[in-house]
């Protein structure tokens, strides 16, 4: 086996398999025995004290990690570290299993960089259609925390390892040499951020599906109207993607997540991972460049109208804005011609009803204004609006 970078104790692999569906049946010679739906046995001490211990363990470690199809040394600190989220990034470069041309590796590092830190800036500041600026001390601080692995065969694999504890930025003296406070501190961890970068993952992929069978268009990164909780797509965030796929955004690859079994993932975090590994076509790569161009572009110009027709209604409730989903031509800043694009449009309580009386004939309506990202989905905050004649 492989050296291990941190011992595996009896109790951790026991708790490791209890996680995986593995169930307890019985004991034999001190030692605890594990099925797995009848496929798999294995024997795990129940202490370290044993002579054998230690080869019990090793052995215990590598049969998981031949079941699971992954390195040993992955399993094994999968199984010392119960308190760490692991990303799987799978590309698939036309090189022998293991390998990837250096230009391309290094172009996946910075790209599996981008995304962790977008993931850390999107959940300390809320969600933006672009993210700009340098990173602030706590997102670094929770970067210099995430361990990269070496790579691993399965054409190339690499791995990132995150804490799932809290986050807190490392107390730094201002330039009048008083402390900052530190209290003020969001409220955030490790696994807060993963959650969230789970979530936005599995939207841009459903997006990129949406916009292939949409023949190349992009309005599916507007949002879906069958899932107004779908979050905001950033900019950031579909570039970063589009990065794995290549020097040539022309290969397929898989964002894979192994969840801490010491920090269960609720529904308060975010959706329950029921797709551990999600996974991109070799279209996708070059739609997803190209949802990063448009987002940047309507995020540096603020302002936008769109002229079409109203698709949903949401009437105002308390803390909220009346708003309506329009579906139309949308053009940003002075471009002469738009694109076919859904947008929420916020408005006042005498546009709304506006708006519900040209639902109710069919007309169509016209409003201008500023976007912004509210509410976890991008709306245009009408300074304008009108009913278009018949």
């Amino acid at each position: 086996m492989s050296d291990r970078p941190v011992p595996v104790r009896p109790s951790d692999v026991s708790s490791y398999l209890a996680s995986k569906g593995w169930e307890r049946d019985g004991d034999w010679n001190g030692a605890s025995v594990w099925r797995l739906d009848g496929k798999a046995r294995l024997l795990v001490p129940d202490v370290h004290a044993y002579d054998d211990a230690d080869q019990l363990i090793g052995e215990a470690v590598a049969k998981i990690a031949r079941y699971e199809q992954r390195p040993e040394d992955e399993v094994a600190r999968d199984i010392a570290e119960p308190m760490t989220d692991a990303q799987f990034f799978r590309l698939h470069p036309d090189t022998p299993s293991g390998f990837i041309p250096l230009p391309a590796g290094v172009k996946a590092a910075q790209a599996i960089l981008d995304l962790l830190k977008t993931a850390a800036t999107a959940a300390e500041q809320g969600p933006r259609l672009l993210f700009e600026g340098q990173r602030t001390p706590l997102v670094n601080d929770f970067l210099h925390g995430i361990l990269l692995g070496s790579a691993a065969p399965g054409s190339y694999i690499l791995t990132a390892r995150v804490p799932t504890s809290p986050l807190r930025p490392t107390q730094q003296l201002n330039l009048f040499d008083e402390e900052e406070d530190l209290a003020t501190a969001p409220d955030l961890t490790g696994r807060t951020v993963i959650a969230g970068l789970h979530e936005s993952v599995r939207a841009c992929r459903l997006a990129a599906e949406q916009a292939l069978q949409d023949r190349g268009e992009l309005g599916s990164f507007y949002g879906s109207d069958d899932d107004p909780s779908q979050p905001v797509l950033s900019a950031n965030l579909c570039r970063a993607l589009s990065e794995l796929g290549g020097e040539g955004r022309n290969q397929p690859f898989e964002v894979g997540f192994s969840w801490a079994r010491g920090v269960p993932v609720s529904t308060r975090d975010a959706a329950e991972p029921v797709e551990p590994e999600v996974a991109f076509t070799s279209a996708m790569p070059t739609i997803l460049h190209r949802a990063a161009n448009e987002l940047e572009t309507l995020a540096l110009s603020g302002r936008a109208m769109i002229t079409g027709e109203i698709i949903a209604l949401y009437r105002r409730q308390p803390g909220e804005q009346s708003r309506v989903r329009v579906r139309g031509e949308f053009r940003v800043g002075d471009q002469a011609r738009g694109k076919q694009r859904p947008v929420w449009v916020v408005l006042t309580p005498a546009q709304y009803d506006q708006a519900w009386e040209a639902h109710q004939t069919g007309l169509q309506v016209e409003a201008e204004g500023n976007l912004a990202t509210t509410d976890r989905r991008l709306q245009l905050r009408a300074r304008t609006f009108r009913v278009l004649p018949g």
